[in-house]
């Protein structure tokens, strides 16, 4: 539902005299779609935790064969799904002017792959990492359709509340993020071993939360089914016509007007008098590059955190999934109040700590473990993570590290400290990744101005997935012939020139309302004298 339209009355005979030809109307924010929104979100990064992070010692549970390079192959199926969908979701819910038919779609689609997912087992061994496959790509389906949301937020709400709105998705999605974890502890807790089902399949720790989040997906369903409503043209003139006692208003897109904060009201012109607004290519650009910057950091996250901490720190399947979750359930929010600009640069500055701090040395002396291997496991046991070294040997791994057979870069490649490395990865996943992301989809948003979003924000979102789309097989394919070092060294680069630009066009990085009311005074200026003595522009003159 597009923001409420309310008739603003002349505040006096001098400033009726510059309005009365085109009435004033400031629009109010529809808190009960940010809300559903909110909850969309929640679904939405509850199976990240859920599912995508916990993907490969899942995989690797199922199949003990599969190596990195397919797991990365999946990774691009998933997101070249999101991104197809994002793109056909964004065009579609323009041409409709309705964002809930594909956000339906898509929270249904993903209900029903958690409960595919959850069943790979009941296919023979050789089928379940092509079933892992497909169902990474209908994921990503589910994803970018459910994405759509950012357009509907941008409807949901004005240039003033924006960053409120926005603000409040981001708990949401660091909620998620929170409440995935602990489903997948309390599972574990619940199911400290496998359990049978009756269909073949096992309740374990990696089974038992998707049935979780495919419960929580049917109840979230249900609500936006019955209460969201998705509209981008009439819900704002019918919300004022309910209002304003049945008198119809004056047609208003959600996305035409932002509200005044002048001390007098200024006068709109027509739509069909008001050209469109004009986008900066220079600044759309750096919005793109810090998405891209974004994007690397969770293309390491989902294609090599995992496997990485199973080879540096000798972790177990169970353990490497496990201690990322906990990381993630970390996730912090600073207030929404502070400056976008500076957040953003703050978010880039710290990722790029992160690859510097996390940076295998030459000056580090630690070397990589060894894989260690134990007697036989109990049948329980093996389902968790049966890895035998041949088929008639007894021994099965006890803890992952370097394999020298497998890696040739395990003896010239230190080992980081593990403290070093946690502690950077929560704060850069905790407090960078949410705070930055928070503001640049709000300055972006804010940027793009009174414009339908659908099509925008869809370009905005796959230009920083086509990185992982393409990412995952060359960053699995490094790792495995060259180790860490490259690509390290390639996220510092890609770090420092988003600094580099966001810097170079920071004065440009400037909500398009900021635009309009400037052009608003100078038009009061020039027909109806400056502003009275004692008011001000409202410090629209200065942008922090």
């Amino acid at each position: 539902m597009s923001p409420s339209a309310v008739r603003k009355p002349s505040m006096s005979s001098s400033s009726r005299s510059c309005s009365s030809s085109n009435s004033v109307f400031v629009l109010i924010t529809d808190w009960r779609s940010v809300f559903f929104i909110a909850s969309v979100v929640i679904i939405d990064s509850i199976k990240i935790t859920v599912v995508q992070m916990n993907s490969w010692p899942y995989l690797k549970s199922m199949d003990s064969n599969v190596d990195e390079e397919f797991y990365g192959v999946a990774k691009s199926a998933l997101t070249l799904g999101t991104i197809t969908a994002s793109l056909a979701s964004g065009y579609f819910s323009n041409y409709i002017s309705h964002t809930k038919p594909s956000i339906l779609a898509g929270t249904l689609l993903m209900l029903l792959c958690c409960i595919l997912y959850a069943n790979m087992e009941m296919l023979a061994e050789q089928w379940r990492k092509w079933a892992f496959l497909t169902l990474e790509l209908l994921f990503g389906w589910a994803g970018g359709a459910i994405v759509l949301w950012r357009t509907q937020l941008a409807i949901s709400s004005t240039d003033r509340d924006r960053q409120k709105a926005t603000a409040l998705v981001s708990i949401a999605f660091n909620l998620g993020f929170i409440i995935g974890p602990l489903i997948v502890l309390s599972t574990n807790y619940v199911f400290p071993s496998s359990l049978p089902l009756p269909w073949h399949a096992h309740l374990n720790i990696y089974t038992a939360p998707l049935y979780v989040q495919a419960l929580i997906g049917l109840f979230s369903f249900g609500l936006l089914a019955v209460f969201f409503d998705g509209r981008m043209h009439g819900a704002a003139n019918a919300n004022a016509r309910q209002r304003h006692g049945g008198k119809p208003r004056a047609d208003i897109d959600g996305t035409e007007r932002a509200p005044s904060n002048l001390a007098v009201p200024f006068r709109e012109a027509p739509k069909a008098l008001r050209p469109p607004a004009k986008l900066d290519p220079f600044a759309i650009f750096a919005c793109f590059v810090a998405r891209i910057n974004f994007c690397a950091f969770i293309l390491y996250l989902i294609s090599l955190s995992s496997p990485y901490a199973m080879t540096v720190f000798g972790w177990s399947a169970v353990t490497g999934g496990m201690g990322l979750l906990i990381s993630l359930g970390y996730s912090m929010r600073i207030s929404s109040r502070l400056k976008e600009r500076k957040c953003i640069l703050f978010s880039l500055c710290l990722m790029l700590t992160f690859f510097v701090v996390s940076f295998p040395w030459p000056f580090l002396g630690t070397q990589m473990p060894r894989p260690q291997f134990r007697q036989n496991l109990s049948q329980v046991q093996r389902q968790f993570e049966s890895f035998s070294v041949n088929e008639t040997s007894t021994l099965v791994l006890a803890s992952n590290g370097c394999d020298r057979g497998q890696y040739s870069w395990c003896d010239s490649t230190p080992a980081i400290n593990v403290y070093v490395y946690h502690v950077a990865l929560v704060l850069c996943f905790g407090l960078a990744m949410p705070v930055g992301q928070m503001n640049l989809d709000t300055l972006y948003s804010r940027m793009l101005g009174p414009i339908k979003q659908g099509t925008m924000q869809g370009i905005f979102f796959s230009v920083g997935e086509s990185l992982i789309l393409f990412g995952p097989p060359l960053i699995n394919f490094a790792y495995q012939t060259y180790g860490p070092r490259p690509i390290w060294v390639m996220e510092i680069l890609l770090f420092s020139f988003g600094i580099f630009l966001w810097l170079l066009c920071y004065q440009r990085l400037v909500p398009a309302s900021e635009s309009l009311k400037l052009a608003n005074i100078r038009e009061r200026t020039t027909k109806c004298g400056p502003l009275p003595s004692g008011k001000n522009d409202g410090g629209l003159l200065h942008v922090d």
